[in-house]
């Protein structure tokens, strides 16, 4: 046990530091100034009040560190939109604002700053646990993690102040609960799931709903590679199900209504109720072509994987799928790769859809 919590922490030094790399020069600027995009022109990598989301989420967890303080109400947006008769429903971009209202002591810039070296950290190590589970070896998990932390997508995402970008690592960390929900069933491992859920819940949509469809699929495929596994165990296998299973739906039910909620409270006085029309939708979905295309690396339909990334994730596909498998259970890794090669294949399609014909 100490050995591994060695081992995390060594992990978490190395994506720590490479974070501040990666981040440059951000770290020249750390206390006075923050990033709104992953490559300012020179000379200006500090500008005064510039416009972009970067500015919107500084704002928001202002307004967190602030209701916190008890100088404003929690749940009142007091400023933006603000009209009479009208209160905007915030929930101040929980759970990231804490990272913020910690660090706040040493000035805003730097809680902010920090919030962004900690989530690339955080992405980077949450993709290194997950990885272990399939590869069972340190090094090769580490190097996803690596291709994780590093992508494109993630560093731009970040520096240009979305959302999205801070909320990364919680996408493997939400799938790595779920696999040790089906092998340990451990309450510890359903509650982080539901706070995964949640934090979508509270902030980021999308994820929000890639995830639960994930979920949905995962189900099955996992009950039944774990069938063998139980049954060899001598495990009960209908209380096991209740474990895996029950903590699953109630998260997803409790979620669900919550976001009923917001959709009430929140949009209920905003256009946004209304939604988009396809057109609109096409207007900012990305093609095909830009998963191959560098292009402009700060442009949100930025979704370019990185040539290196896309040929290692190839090559380790080919090779896992000549590598025998497992003794235990000599279907499940096989069942593993078709369903998460199956998964890149649905979810491309999923977010090209409005442009899939386009490329």
């Amino acid at each position: 046990m100490k050995k591994n919590r060695l081992k995390i922490i060594f992990v978490i030094l190395i994506f720590f530091s490479l974070s501040a790399v990666l981040t440059y020069p951000l770290i020249s600027y750390f206390n006075r100034g923050i990033p709104y995009t992953r490559t300012p022109a020179e000379g200006w990598d500090v500008r005064v009040l510039e416009q972009g989301d970067h500015l919107q989420l500084y704002y928001h967890f202002w307004l967190a560190r602030d209701a916190l303080r008890r100088e404003k109400p929690f749940f009142v947006d007091p400023y933006e939109f603000s009209v009479p008769g009208i209160k905007i429903f915030t929930v101040r971009r929980l759970p990231l604002s804490i990272i913020f209202v910690i660090f706040s002591v040493f000035g805003g810039a730097f809680a902010y700053n920090a919030t962004v070296i900690i989530s690339l950290t955080f992405s980077g190590l949450a993709m290194f646990l997950l990885a272990r589970i399939y590869l069972k070896s340190d090094f090769p998990a580490f190097i996803a993690g690596l291709i994780y932390a590093v992508s494109p997508f993630t560093v731009a995402q970040l520096l240009g102040g979305h959302t999205n970008g801070f909320l990364w690592g919680i996408v493997p960390l939400a799938v790595f609960s779920l696999e040790k929900l089906f092998s340990e069933g451990k309450l510890k491992f359903a509650l982080l799931y539901f706070f995964c859920l949640f934090s979508f819940a509270l902030i980021e949509y999308h994820l929000l709903y890639y995830l639960s469809f994930f979920s949905l699929l995962f189900l099955p495929i996992r009950t039944v590679t774990s069938l063998a596994r139980w049954k060899e165990a001598n495990f009960n296998l209908i209380k096991r199900l209740l474990k895996a299973w029950a903590p699953i739906f109630l998260s997803l039910l409790l979620v669900f209504l919550f976001v009923v909620f917001l959709k009430n409270v929140e949009l209920g006085v905003s256009i946004a109720r209304k939604g988009r029309d396809l057109s609109e939708v096409r207007l900012y979905s990305p093609g095909i072509r830009d998963l191959f295309s560098r292009g402009n690396v700060d442009a949100e339909k930025n979704i370019y994987l990185g040539m290196v990334s896309l040929a290692l994730a190839f090559l380790g596909f080919i090779f896992s799928s000549c590598r025998p498998a497992n003794n235990t259970n000599q279907y499940e890794e096989k069942i593993n790769r078709l369903f998460f090669a199956g998964g890149l294949l649905i979810s491309t399609i999923l977010a090209l859809g409005p442009s899939l014909n386009d490329f």
